[in-house]
C-alpha cells in the first residue's frame, strides 16, 4: 500500500468512516469500495437533502423510506456516524412520530462530511494523476509540489496554496525554470487561481 494510499485511508477514519470494515465489505478490493464511496457522496455535493421543512411536509412513511435507503447505504459503505443518525432518525419515523431534532443532528454533520470526503479522494486524485512517471531527484521533488499546490488550487486551499508556495520560493533550485516557479507564485499571491491551475498545466 503507497503511502498516498495510506494518508487517504487515515483521513477517511477521522471523518467517521470504517475503512478497516468496509475494504472487507468490498472484498478487500479498497480502489473499488474508493470508487463506489465517491460516486454516493458525490450525490450530496452536487445537491441539497431534504430539509427538515420538506421532511416535515411529506408522508411519514415516505420519509422513512427515504431514511431507510439512506440508512442501507450510509451501512453498506461504513460511513459509521451517519448510518448511526440516519438509523435513529428512521426508527423514530416507525413509531409515528419523527425525532427532528435527530434530522437536524444529521443535517448539521453528513453534507458538510460528504463534501469532505469527496475533495479528499477528487484531490489525491489530482495529485496521484500528475505525479504518474514523474523523474528522479530535483525535478520529481519539484512536480510533487507542483502537483500538490495544483489540488490545492481547485479547492481554493489558499493558506495551504501559501505554505506550498513558500515550499517552492526558499528551495534552491538548479535545474527548474526559476521564471516559470515565479511567475505560478505571483499568479498564487494574486488569488489567480484558475490561471495558476492553467500555467502548471503547461509546465
Amino acid at each position: 500500500m503507497s503511502d498516498s494510499t495510506t494518508r487517504q485511508q487515515d483521513a477517511l477514519i477521522e471523518l467517521g468512516v470504517d475503512v478497516d470494515e468496509a475494504t472487507v465489505r468490498f472484498a478487500g478490493k479498497y480502489e473499488l469500495y474508493r470508487k463506489s464511496l465517491k460516486k454516493f457522496v458525490a450525490g450530496f455535493v452536487e445537491s441539497e437533502m431534504t430539509s427538515i421543512e420538506e421532511a416535515q411536509e411529506m408522508d411519514i412513511e415516505e420519509f422513512r423510506r427515504y431514511l431507510h435507503s439512506m440508512k442501507g447505504v450510509t451501512g453498506n459503505l461504513s460511513i459509521t456516524k451517519a448510518y448511526q443518525l440516519f438509523a435513529e432518525t428512521e426508527q423514530s419515523a416507525k413509531t409515528g412520530i419523527v425525532d427532528y431534532d435527530k434530522y437536524a443532528q444529521l443535517l448539521d454533520y453528513w453534507p458538510a462530511t460528504a463534501k469532505s470526503i469527496f475533495e479528499l479522494l477528487t484531490q489525491d486524485e489530482d495529485e496521484q494523476a500528475a505525479m504518474v512517471n514523474l523523474p528522479r531527484g530535483e525535478e520529481a521533488e519539484c512536480r510533487q509540489l507542483l502537483a500538490e499546490l495544483r489540488g490545492k488550487l481547485l479547492l481554493g486551499k489558499a493558506l495551504e496554496c501559501e505554505r506550498i508556495i513558500k515550499s517552492l520560493s526558499e528551495k534552491e533550485w538548479d535545474n527548474i525554470d526559476k521564471a516559470l516557479l515565479k511567475r505560478i507564485c505571483q499568479t498564487v499571491d494574486n488569488y489567480e487561481f484558475d490561471m495558476a491551475v492553467e500555467m502548471i498545466d503547461g509546465t
